[in-house]
């Protein structure tokens, strides 16, 4: 950074108001930085400032205050107004949207463990399948508006906060993003490659269905959706209502034809191919912590032509998340909170 001025710094952390030692190193960073530039913390709901500084023994005067929802498209939309955002929260994979930007790692995140037994051997068997008919399994890549994976039963789903965005890409570009060794079959050309995905379509379009789960209560109202392309056109509207018995179907599934986007060789990210589902929201009630602002539950999107779907179907539901670190590249650096934690960074992500 090469500012002289005084910069706008938003320091954020998610559990504000825990005042536990995470809290207490990003205070800290906070102070450090209050005499020479205009910092305010970011975080949720109402947090009392001079109790918050007494419970974590700093000094925030001079220090503002902004809450936000507890949801990734608010949080990254605050850090926009900022000249320096300062993510401090654990487990966080928040983009940054500010000039500048610095994530402090307090511990690595794993993601889930290799899948074993019958899991992994459906896995393997869904990935030959795609070699022996060039299918790209996970064709659609999550941009913004998401949470992390969470395990459903026996497979994971992703909630969105009512806006998620996802990329749709072609085969070719998933390719040319993640080189591999390929057997004989699998060796087509990336023109070969775009035209299965897209099949006969003159429009440059694929065919989308985008699988969600019925976890609504009984007596709750359906929860509605939309699903946009980047210029705002309406391509699939849809509801998901409850399951009324315990044998009703417990996904649902929303179809659209959608504009496909190509990465370039590097990897550059494009709003070509863009897909916004847009929803109406809640926060869970009842006897838990989880205070997020939850949208729908994605379970799969399935792109391309219907056997190229099936197999997506087959794999992404059982597929374990692994760490997802494409979120670091919008940050200018990468701190550890001690020599530790860096030796485990340096382990698990492969950075410094």
């Amino acid at each position: 950074m090469t500012e002289s001025g005084p910069l706008r710094v938003g320091v954020y952390n998610r559990f504000w108001a825990t005042a536990g030692g995470g809290e207490k190193f990003a205070g800290g960073i906070a102070q450090a930085l209050a005499s020479r530039h205009e910092v305010t913390l970011i975080g949720h709901g109402h947090v009392d400032l001079v109790e918050l500084a007494d419970r974590l023994q700093l000094d925030l005067a001079g220090i503002g205050w902004r809450a936000v929802e507890v949801s990734p498209t608010a949080v990254e939309a605050a850090s926009a107004d900022f000249d320096l955002f300062i993510n401090v929260s654990y487990g966080s994979v928040l983009a940054n949207r500010a000039r500048y930007g610095i994530y402090v790692v307090h511990f690595p995140t794993i993601g889930a463990p290799p899948p074993h037994g019958l899991r992994r051997f459906m896995l393997r068997l869904a990935g030959r399948l795609a070699k022996l008919t060039s299918a790209d399994l996970e064709p659609a890549r999550w941009v913004g508006g998401v949470y992390a994976p969470e395990p459903l039963g026996p497979v994971t789903h992703r909630w969105t906060d009512g806006e998620g965005v996802l990329r749709l890409v072609t085969a070719s570009a998933a390719e040319r993003t993640k080189p591999k060794r390929m057997s004989t079959p699998q060796r087509l050309s990336p023109e070969c490659r775009a035209s299965r995905l897209l099949g006969n379509s003159p429009t440059g379009t694929v065919k989308v269905t985008v699988v969600l789960a019925r976890l609504a209560d009984r007596d709750e109202p359906p929860v509605t959706l939309q699903a946009h392309d980047e210029a705002g056109r309406i391509l699939a509207r849809g509801s998901i209502t409850p399951r009324r018995h315990r044998w009703s179907c417990p996904v649902t599934r929303l179809r659209m034809r959608a504009p496909v986007g190509v990465e370039t060789a590097a990897g550059a990210d494009t709003s070509a191919g863009r897909l916004r589902l847009r929803s109406v929201t809640h926060v869970p009630v009842g006897p838990t912590s989880d205070e997020r602002l939850l949208g729908v539950s994605v379970v799969a999107v399935l792109v391309g032509p219907w056997y190229q779907r099936a197999l997506q179907l087959f794999h992404q539901p059982l597929s374990a998340a692994a760490a997802d670190l494409r979120f670091l590249a919008r940050y200018d650096s990468v701190v550890a909170n001690s020599a530790f934690t860096a030796r485990w960074v340096q382990r698990l992500w492969g950075t410094a």
